[in-house]
């Protein structure tokens, strides 16, 4: 096969970290853009993290786990003044990491699922507003949430997450799914 490089998707790099710089955070990540960029790279995906309790479902805000978002708009900015194209790729780990976060598939109506979409919702819009604002070009509304996608008594909380996303964000939504995930579910909550 030979490589196309005009075609979808670009060469890019995904900047991920599970940790929370601190006071640095933004100069970390406007730096680690730099470098990608004046590597050769013109795409980027930048990966924020919180951390839930799966007794609970409730989504940390911020952790010395993640970065913080105003981190993460460092480098979005950073990539937009190079004339990057951005993707901004949101992530959910359990606490600790005692589980591939796939797994996360709390009963819909329960307590921990009720609390888990509440949070969830609420952290993908403070995303989209930070990836509106600083000019990212799309964003992903989850990645690789196997169990919430393929059940589908969650497609309802998908929708309103979909949708909140939308209303604070102008750029292209989208999925990171992992293969086996058949994502019907997700596709017909839009």
């Amino acid at each position: 096969m030979k490589y196309e490089p005009a075609a979808d998707p670009g060469v890019g790099f995904n900047l991920i970290s599970w940790w929370n710089f601190g006071p640095a955070g933004a100069t970390i990540w406007a730096n680690s853009v730099q470098s990608l960029y004046d590597a050769g790279f013109r795409h980027v995906s930048i990966d924020p993290i919180r951390y839930f309790d799966p007794n609970s479902g409730a989504i940390a805000a911020s952790s010395q786990k993640g970065p913080e978002l105003l981190h993460i708009a460092a480098g979005i900015a950073r990539a937009k003044s190079l004339g990057m194209t951005v993707t901004v790729n949101p992530f959910v780990e359990f606490q600790n990491f005692t589980q591939w976060r796939a797994y996360w598939d709390p009963t819909p109506g329960s307590a921990s699922s009720n609390q888990f979409w509440s949070d969830y919702q609420q952290y993908l819009v403070d995303v989209a507003q930070v990836a509106h604002t600083y000019g990212a070009d799309s964003m992903n509304v989850g990645t690789e949430l196997n169990g919430l996608v393929d059940n589908p008594g969650n497609n309802a909380h998908w929708n309103a997450a979909i949708n909140a996303v939308a209303a604070n964000f102008s750029g292209q939504l989208g999925y990171a799914a992992s293969w086996p995930s058949r994502n019907g579910n997700l596709t017909n909550a839009i």
